[in-house]
């Protein structure tokens, strides 16, 4: 094997939403390797000798890293009782729940993204933190951003490109009219055919 093949494996693997984490989380060297160890290869028990044969780390390295990623809740040690036999098992629940809520943000920021380059598409003017505002309740109420969109393009479609309007169809006449609203369009663009 070639020395540039070992930069082409596979056995690690991380995504940017993990290393986001162990930035914010400002992980030591060894707290980092001991959570690749955990991670990769999927173990929920400390064993003391198969991470120093895989990751080269002294056992006073090994207890200290252990630590701090308990200390900094990035696992958590569940006791279980199996048989009569106490068993500590690893969790890396609190971890991976950090991980979601991240990922999570990051698909809403796209998703507000979106929304504030439609409503520019169609305003023709820049959004100012005041829409953002409006935009954000109208997400945290629960729209989804295809209802948000279809009512920017409801509102343009009418030529009444305002908040105000947008606000009241998503609060009011959405509820009546968002089942017709395909059909409403496809009756517009037929009789937009006909003349």
């Amino acid at each position: 094997m070639k020395t540039t093949d070992y930069f082409k494996s596979t056995t690690f693997f991380y995504n940017n939403f993990i290393l986001k984490k162990i930035l914010d989380n400002k992980l030591s060297l060894e707290e980092f390797v001991l959570l690749v160890y955990f991670t990769n290869l999927h173990v929920d028990k400390l064993d003391i000798k198969d991470v120093q044969k895989k990751t080269f780390l002294s056992e006073k390295q090994i207890y200290s890293a252990y630590n701090g990623l308990i200390e900094k809740k990035i696992v958590s040690l569940e006791v279980v009782d199996d048989n009569g036999k106490i068993d500590e098992i690893i969790s890396l629940d609190n971890f991976i729940n950090e991980i979601d809520t991240d990922a999570k943000k990051s698909n809403n920021n796209s998703d507000f993204d979106l929304i504030v380059s439609s409503f520019e598409k169609y305003s023709k003017v820049k959004v100012s933190d005041a829409d953002k505002l409006v935009f954000t309740t109208w997400l945290e109420n629960g729209h989804l951003v295809n209802e948000i969109l279809d009512a920017f393009e409801r509102a343009n479609y009418n030529g009444i490109f305002s908040l105000r309007y947008i606000d009241k169809y998503l609060n009011e006449g959405n509820k009546h009219e968002s089942s017709n609203l395909m059909i409403n369009k496809e009756l517009d663009e037929e009789d937009w055919l006909n003349e």
